[in-house]
């Protein structure tokens, strides 16, 4: 049979743990939120940008930036993925996401994330005449 401080104890440890565990994790930092709602404030979402190519040939598309909230961890974001160690964001996925509008060369994606590593921004409708900065 077992006492009531050995079912103390049981409970209690893994709470502990977890919490433990909770705080160990790092969450991406403000300034890389803010970066990435100023960058999603560079857009509006049409589902048409994505629909010819992407729900044509069965790939689901959605607005991936609708889940970018304000006080929320980016690292959990759709689209967004972070390092594991350092929260840093390493790539962002942001094909068939319905944006539409322009990426200008100061854009915040290209100044504040010294450590991405992937970017898709494929099947979208950024218009004619834009061009990303090259990667220095």
């Amino acid at each position: 049979m077992v006492s009531n401080n050995q079912l103390f104890h049981l409970f209690l440890f893994p709470c502990f743990f977890q919490i433990t565990c909770l705080h160990a994790h790092q969450l991406c930092t403000q300034e890389q939120s803010s970066a990435l709602l100023q960058f999603k404030r560079q857009f509006s979402f049409n589902k048409s940008a994505s629909y010819d190519f992407c729900d044509y040939f069965g790939i689901h598309s959605y607005p991936k930036m609708e889940s970018w909230k304000e006080g929320s961890d980016c690292c959990s974001w759709d689209g967004v993925e972070c390092d594991n160690n350092t929260s840093q964001v390493i790539g962002l996925d942001l094909s068939c996401s319905w944006l539409n509008g322009t990426i200008h060369p100061n854009s915040t994606i290209f100044s504040y994330f010294p450590h991405l590593q992937s970017l898709n921004l494929a099947f979208n409708d950024f218009g004619t005449g834009g061009s990303l900065p090259p990667r220095t």
